[in-house]
């Protein structure tokens, strides 16, 4: 559960590897309540697909609802081929995926 946050929910930037997979964003541990972070659910800078955002296999989806903008926002001019599969992205500030 990555909730109630006043800013991002995840923040991953940079060269590293991230792997964001299984998670409430936004809810309660028990997906019932709202429980939004301030700004994005997920904000991921990480340049040439080092980056996993859920995932095709059963339990790799991540819930991301409820935030003050989008769901997931990718920025940054190098933040290419990274995954963000499997996951249910609803009822966010922003678009879904920006």
């Amino acid at each position: 559960m990555i909730s109630g946050n006043a800013r991002d929910g995840i923040v991953a930037a940079g060269g590293s590897e991230a792997l964001i997979i299984g998670n409430r964003i936004g809810m309660d541990v028990g997906g019932t309540q709202d429980l939004g972070n301030g700004q994005a659910g997920v904000k991921l800078g990480i340049s040439e697909g080092f980056a996993k955002i859920g995932g095709p296999n059963p339990g790799e989806g991540n819930q991301i609802a409820n935030n003050g903008k989008a769901g997931v926002v990718v920025f940054g001019a190098v933040a290419l081929d990274n995954s963000i599969r499997g996951n249910r992205i609803f009822r966010n500030g922003g678009l879904g995926i920006d």
